[in-house]
C-alpha cells in the first residue's frame, strides 16, 4: 500500500473548500483545486485513488509530499535548529473570502478588535524578532 505525507518543510492548510500547501523552504505557495484536494486527503489516510498517480508524483517530484514517512525526518536530524521566517497576523479582521482561508470574515466582533495588538506591542515584536538574528522573511496579513 503506497503512503504520502507531507514533507517536514511544509504546511499543509485546508480552507471551505481548496487547499494551499506553503513549501516554507522555498517560499512558495500552492493553491490546489477540490479535485487535487479531494486525491491529497485521501492519499495521505493511505487510500491512494487509481487516478492519482500523477498528482503524487508531480508533488513528490516538487518535494512537497514523501512516498516514505522518515525520509525528510533523516535530513533534518541533521540540520541545525533556526527560525528563518516570520508570519505575522496583524489582525484578525479580512473582508475576503479566500477560499484557502482558516480566517473569520465581515465586520470584527468587539473581542477580536479588543485584543488586537497596539502599534507599541508590535513595534515589540520587531524588535525582539530583530534580535534573534538570523531572519531572511517577514510576511504580514
Amino acid at each position: 500500500m503506497d503512503s504520502y505525507y507531507i514533507s517536514e518543510h511544509c504546511r499543509y492548510l485546508k480552507g471551505k473548500q481548496c487547499l494551499a500547501i506553503y513549501d516554507l523552504k522555498n517560499n512558495e505557495i500552492y493553491s490546489l483545486n477540490h479535485d487535487a484536494t479531494f486525491i491529497i486527503d485521501n492519499a495521505l489516510i493511505h487510500n491512494v485513488l487509481d487516478d492519482s498517480t500523477y498528482l503524487l508524483t508531480e508533488l513528490c517530484a516538487k518535494k512537497l509530499l514523501n512516498s516514505s514517512e522518515f525520509s525528510e525526518f533523516k535530513i533534518a536530524c541533521n540540520v541545525e535548529e533556526k527560525i528563518n521566517y516570520v508570519w505575522l497576523e496583524l489582525t484578525g479582521r479580512c473582508n475576503c473570502t479566500c477560499l484557502h482561508c482558516y480566517g473569520a470574515f465581515g465586520y470584527p466582533s468587539a473581542h477580536i478588535i479588543r485584543n488586537e495588538l497596539s502599534t507599541d506591542n508590535w513595534k515589540d515584536i520587531l524588535l525582539q524578532i530583530k534580535e534573534l538574528g538570523g531572519i531572511n522573511s517577514i510576511y504580514w496579513w
